[in-house]
Parts: C-alpha cells; structure tokens; sequence
C-alpha cells in the first residue's frame, strides 16, 4: 500500500509541474507577442499544441490518469 500512495503522490507532482508549464505558457503566449517576441511566442504555442495533441489523441484525458489509478 505504500509503494502505491508513493506512485500516486509521484504522479500528482508530476502533474502539477505540467500544469503549471503548460498554464504559463498560454499566459506568456500573449505578452510575448505584446512584446513583439515573435520566436519565443511561436515556441511557447508549440508546447501548446503538442500538449493539446496529446489530449487528443488519450481521448481529453489525462495520459497519467492510468498510472495514477
């Protein structure tokens, strides 16, 4: 029972560093622009994008969502 309360709190950290990312991303993505940081907008909309892909492709779910269960 211990080994899988340490999975999931594993799993959790690792959710909410990505969370995290990914939600500043989508915030820097418009003050980048504003601040005519073009490059470093298209990049951070790529990591968007690959992370919306991924949602897409697990049916938006969560890929660690079968670890964590």
């Amino acid at each position: 029972m211990v080994r899988k309360d340490w999975r999931l709190r594993a799993v959790k950290l690792i959710h909410t560093a990505a969370w995290a990312f990914f939600a500043s991303c989508v915030v820097l993505i418009p003050v980048a622009a504003w601040q005519h940081r073009l490059a470093l907008a298209s990049i951070l909309i790529g990591f968007v994008a690959v992370e919306s892909l991924v949602l897409v492709i697990n049916a938006w779910r969560c890929p660690l969502t079968g670890v964590a269960a």
